[in-house]
């Protein structure tokens, strides 16, 4: 059985939380060792803690203000700023300018401020990026241990991003029909920095398209990453795998 671990996911969001041990338990049953929590309010921090004591070394948290919520960040921000010592990482904070729910400004100044945080805790950022790279490049320095999740950006955008010593992260969005440019950008980024992700419950892949998004789904993106690349799916497994660990300082064994 192929190991992966999901490195994006929003498991204490009330779509996934509702059921969790069923969810978590069908993951484990694919492959999953372990997943990074994504939490974007109070109450999910709160939740992910709790899933960490009864799922030790298999439940991680992250936290950070969406930009689409990054007008109103202060309180969450300031409770993330106070439990950086039991985040892997910070975020998914950063820029996505194909809505208007928060200003351009409030969220390059949210951006920003994750930024600091990130530099000061010694943790990666996970930056989320829409129609907004050009922006993004000018906010955060280049060489900051850095992922950008759910990459769905041009060829240039990548080459950028890995200029930058970034990591990118591929979702289900790789299985679409219509995601042909964005199978040629993953067959152009090197295995080595690539993480893989679910975002659950969002974006499932193209044979579960409409469902609710669950780790247990992840190996459809898992196989098809391993066809792009032209590789064995135990080689593409492996090399995500470790690439988790190394990123987000995992204590699992490789």
């Amino acid at each position: 059985m192929l190991r992966y671990i999901d490195t994006h996911a929003h498991l204490t969001s009330d779509e996934l939380y509702e059921d969790i041990d069923a969810l978590l338990n069908r993951a484990e049953k694919e492959g999953m060792r372990a997943a990074i929590n994504i939490c974007t309010e109070e109450e999910q921090l709160t939740l992910s803690s709790h899933l960490e004591s009864r799922f030790p070394h298999t439940i991680f948290s992250a936290a950070g203000v969406h930009p689409h919520d990054a007008d109103k960040q202060t309180p969450f921000f300031s409770t993330i700023a106070k439990s950086t010592d039991k985040l892997v990482a910070i975020g998914e904070t950063g820029l996505d300018y194909h809505y208007s729910f928060a200003t351009k400004k409030g969220q390059q100044d949210s951006l920003l401020e994750h930024v600091a945080l990130a530099k000061t805790s010694s943790k990666p950022l996970i930056i989320h990026c829409r129609e907004a790279f050009s922006d993004l490049f000018c906010l955060v320095p280049q060489d900051m241990p850095a992922v950008v999740h759910c990459f769905t950006g041009s060829m240039e955008e990548a080459k950028k991003s890995l200029d930058c010593n970034w990591m990118l992260s591929f979702s289900g969005v790789l299985t679409f029909k219509k995601s042909e440019e964005l199978r040629n950008i993953a067959r152009y980024v090197p295995l080595e920095r690539m993480l893989i992700e679910t975002d659950a419950p969002y974006l499932a892949p193209q044979t579960k398209r409409g469902k609710r998004n669950e780790p247990s789904f992840l190996p459809e993106t898992l196989l098809a990453l391993s066809a792009i690349k032209g590789l064995s799916s135990e080689i593409t497994a492996t090399t995500l795998y470790h690439n988790s660990i190394r990123f987000f300082s995992l204590p699992l064994e490789t």
